[in-house]
């Protein structure tokens, strides 16, 4: 390895490292709700079918168009926990999810 191949490689890591750092920097500065995942989801709530959750989980109901209805109270945050057309939050204990097929039925 020649000394300007060294050079450039140690040039294009800490381009790449600067490249990172900025992404995270924006990132933060952008204060982003924090991920919600459905490892995180509390089922403590009563309403919240957990067979649902599970169904939620897989993306063909988005695919094939079906809607998802949050159904709770006056200010239980179902506007918060719709998240666009994530599941709701685990912050929202008072909200019912379920794909609207379950309900007709």
């Amino acid at each position: 390895m020649t000394y300007k191949q060294f050079l450039l490689g140690l040039l294009q890591l800490e381009r790449d490292d600067r490249e990172l750092r900025r992404g995270q920097r924006l990132i933060q500065a952008a204060r982003f709700p924090r991920p919600k995942r459905f490892e995180d989801f509390r089922f403590e709530n009563p309403h919240v079918v957990t067979e649902a959750i599970g169904e939620l989980k897989n993306p063909a109901w988005v695919q094939e168009g079906r809607p998802l209805v949050l159904i709770g109270d006056s200010g239980t945050g179902k506007t918060c926990c719709s998240g666009s057309g994530r599941s709701p939050r685990p912050a929202c204990p008072s909200v019912s999810a379920s794909p609207s097929h379950r309900l007709a039925g």
